[in-house]
C-alpha cells in the first residue's frame, strides 16, 4: 500500500510518468500485494501513523520519490493536504 502511495507522491512531486506507474501498479497486484486501504483502516489512522513517522520532521513530510523507474530522490516539502488526499484516494 505504500508503494502505490509513493506512486501517487512521484506523479506529483517528481513527474513519474502515469505508464510507469500503472505498470508498478500491475505488478503489484500480479504479486498478491494490495495496492488499496482495507476497508477497516480509516485514512485517519494512517495519518496519525504518518505523523509519528521518522518521515516527519520539524513540520515537514520527506518521501522517496521516483522521476522515473529506477531513479529516486528524497522530496522535503510533501504537504499534508497532498498526502491527506492520496491515503484518502488509496481508502476509496
Amino acid at each position: 500500500i505504500g508503494m502505490a502511495a509513493a506512486l501517487e507522491l512521484s506523479k506529483i512531486y517528481a513527474g513519474l510518468p502515469e505508464a510507469e506507474a500503472r505498470g508498478v501498479l500491475r505488478a503489484l497486484k500480479a504479486a498478491g500485494l494490495p495496492v488499496r486501504l482495507p476497508k477497516d483502516i480509516p485514512p485517519g489512522t494512517v495519518l496519525e501513523a504518518i505523523a509519528r513517522d521518522k518521515k516527519f520532521r520539524e513540520g515537514r513530510m520527506r518521501f522517496v520519490v521516483l522521476p522515473r523507474l529506477g531513479e529516486a530522490r528524497i522530496e522535503e516539502s510533501v504537504s499534508l493536504d497532498v498526502v491527506q488526499r492520496v491515503v484518502t484516494a488509496l481508502a476509496g
